[in-house]
């Protein structure tokens, strides 16, 4: 049975926790003094049920790959976003390069071997070794999808950029794994200034965190606003649907462009807490008042029940529902990129 690797992945994982706390701080309305809350993560009698849930094959399913090429001479007026692949963006400003979610990793999983971490379905688009300067990296999350060690560790001895994420995440990945990064973690709602009058944000999510059996909850994770004085971005890292996407479109939009997931989404019992479906998706580009979507996580790693071209199905049916136009909200190939 496809995924039965998961059962042996989580009690690996179990036998190298850490039992230190890897924030402490005052209470707060999301964070009790010893982790922060989440009232929808799964629980494991779900996470054992999903273990023997049918998954569609994606075998022999794959997507054109297009080697963006970089003309450093080539003036960027407000920004450039290019899909990397699952929820990895690079952006760029003038002047100012952003990455989201970095994974270069071909596996995914504590262990990169078969059995233990899932296999990558397409390359990134983009080799690591041919990105511009990255000057910052944002991590929403320390999923294994999302804050990717050996990726992480890469861009450090390349770029040394400074990584922005949620609390207790710089405490994992610089007292625990040794990574030794110029690293900030921000709260909710905090706001922290990058160079070229570019303010990034910290927002809501709803989802959970957890590396092992032990550490549930221990780190905080978030979405971003990344705005400058004449455009705005949001990413969304992941996240259910509820009611902070008009929140947040409220207080930091109108967005010119919000990085969306629209995958991994099936079945609803056990996905729909922490990860959106195209449909939900297509509200949160509502709610976020911005004018182009773009769908990401979807189509690399397969973690969850949907056929390989579900996303983009479902995408184009929930645009119809919701009368977006076609180029309102777009699944992108990868290596596209969009220009603004």
């Amino acid at each position: 049975m496809k995924y039965i690797f998961s059962l042996t992945f989580l009690i690996l994982l179990s036998s190298c926790s850490h039992f230190k706390p890897y924030y402490t701080g005052p209470k707060s309305d999301h964070f009790n003094g010893e982790r922060f809350i989440s009232e929808n993560h799964t629980k494991f009698r779900s996470d054992f049920r999903f273990l023997f849930t049918l998954k569609d094959s994606w075998s022999g399913d794959k997507e054109e790959t297009i080697s963006p090429k970089f003309n450093p001479n080539l003036p960027i007026h407000k920004a450039r976003v290019v899909f990397i692949g699952h929820s990895t963006f690079l952006i760029q400003f003038p002047h100012l390069n952003i990455l989201t979610d970095p994974i270069w990793s071909k596996r995914s999983g504590p262990i990169a071997l078969p059995f233990f971490a899932p296999k990558r379905h397409n390359p990134p688009s983009i080799a690591l070794e041919n990105l511009p300067k990255i000057d910052y990296v944002v991590l929403s999350h320390s999923s294994y999808y999302h804050m990717d060690l050996p990726t992480i560790a890469q861009l450090k001895e390349k770029f040394n950029p400074v990584f922005v994420t949620g609390l207790g995440n710089c405490y994992y990945l610089n007292e625990i794994k040794n990574l030794d990064l110029r690293c900030v973690e921000l709260d909710w709602e905090q706001k922290m200034p990058l160079p070229e009058n570019v303010n990034l944000y910290f927002l809501t999510a709803q989802n959970w965190s957890k590396r092992s059996w032990f550490d549930r909850d221990k780190t905080l994770w978030g979405s971003f606003a990344i705005n400058s004085s004449n455009f705005k971005i949001y990413f969304a890292g992941d996240s259910g649907y509820f009611d902070h996407f008009k929140k947040i479109g409220k207080k930091y939009g109108p967005f010119d462009l919000a990085l969306l997931p629209i995958g991994s989404y099936e079945p609803r019992w056990r996905m729909k807490h922490h990860h959106m479906n195209p449909d939900e998706a297509a509200q949160a580009h509502l709610d976020l008042r911005t004018k182009k979507s773009i769908g990401m996580h979807f189509n690399t790693f397969q973690t969850s029940d949907e056929g390989y071209y579900d996303a983009e199905i479902d995408l184009e049916k929930a645009k119809k529902d919701h009368s977006l136009k076609a180029a309102e909200f777009v699944a992108p190939k990868f290596g596209e990129i969009f220009w603004f």
